[in-house]
């Protein structure tokens, strides 16, 4: 009988691990979640922060919000990574020039990677995770 096996290293099977099994924590600032289909993403949702990989933000961030969303942000455990959702997430769409809403998500947080639309089709979410989780393989601990 012939024995195959293979050699890696811990980091490089810790990353494909997680690479395939994200948790994420969504945080739903607006309308996308409900058009989008969140929960079709691909990704085990947590709503613990310190037992998610990555803070799925959805709409557009109000100027109170912000502190908070920071607050959930850095009690995530490393590595973290962070999907915006949604025109709003990324430019602040329609309420962009308001005087009550942070202009993009990226002031506030490093995003990972943005979901384009308003609101976000299926195949862009789901696109979107599918680069999410290449990034996450490539990053690994």
């Amino acid at each position: 009988m012939e024995m195959r096996f293979f050699a890696t290293t811990l980091e490089n099977l810790s990353a494909f691990a997680e690479s395939l099994s994200p948790t994420a924590l969504p945080l739903n600032t607006g309308c996308c979640p409900c058009e989008s289909g969140v929960t079709a993403t691909g990704m085990l949702h947590r709503y613990n922060p310190r037992h998610a990989d990555v803070l799925v933000v959805a709409g557009a961030l109000s100027i109170k919000a912000a502190p908070v969303v920071r607050r959930i942000y850095d009690q995530m455990p490393s590595p973290k990574y962070v999907l915006g959702v949604g025109t709003c997430a990324k430019t602040g769409g329609l309420f962009g020039d308001s005087y009550a809403v942070v202009g993009k998500l990226s002031d506030i947080l490093p995003v990972d990677v943005f979901v384009r639309g308003c609101p976000p089709s299926a195949a862009d979410f789901s696109a979107a995770v599918a680069e999410l989780k290449k990034k996450i393989g490539k990053d690994g601990r």
